[in-house]
């Protein structure tokens, strides 16, 4: 490894090598990570980047090829008879998770579930039970309304 620092800060050479492109992907981030930390370091190599003689490093040779290479897998994947082909077997599990569930509803499987259960006439019994006592209590609010409101009625007039 280059030497990059000197006295705890960046040589000339170090940040011209981080500028270019030069340095090594270990360089870099020990770079980096000194830059990150020390104003100093960061200033020179703000002025480096800001000088007419640096130039930044541009991208990866392969880096065209690499981004057409990837458009091309993510058209290839995507065709309209492989959409098509997709949307078929998803219908087909989406009919056959129906059926299944059908099957299983229809097949008796759930009747051990019932058996401790009331019988539809025990409930019917127990809703006219409710039914009764709401209207039992209907006619208690409205015999404590007369009584409280209609005195008062009667003292008004």
């Amino acid at each position: 490894m280059r030497k990059l620092f000197s006295s705890g800060h960046l040589t000339p050479e170090s940040t011209a090598l981080f500028v270019s492109g030069g340095a090594h992907a270990e360089e870099r981030r020990a770079l980096s990570e000194h830059i990150g930390e020390c104003d100093q370091c960061a200033e020179l190599l703000s002025d480096a980047l800001a000088s007419d003689t640096a130039q930044l490093p541009g991208p990866p040779a392969s880096f065209a090829e690499d981004t057409l290479y990837a458009l091309r897998q993510l058209e290839s994947q995507n065709t309209p008879a492989q959409l098509k082909k997709q949307y078929l077997f998803y219908c087909l599990r989406v009919g056959l998770a129906v059926c299944a569930s059908l099957a299983v509803v229809f097949s008796g499987v759930f009747d051990h579930l019932s058996a401790g259960m009331p019988a539809l006439s025990e409930v019917t019994g127990s809703i006219a039970f409710t039914q009764q006592l709401s209207d039992d209590m209907k006619d208690f609010s409205d015999k404590l309304i007369n009584l409280e409101v209609l005195p008062h009625d009667k003292q008004a007039q």
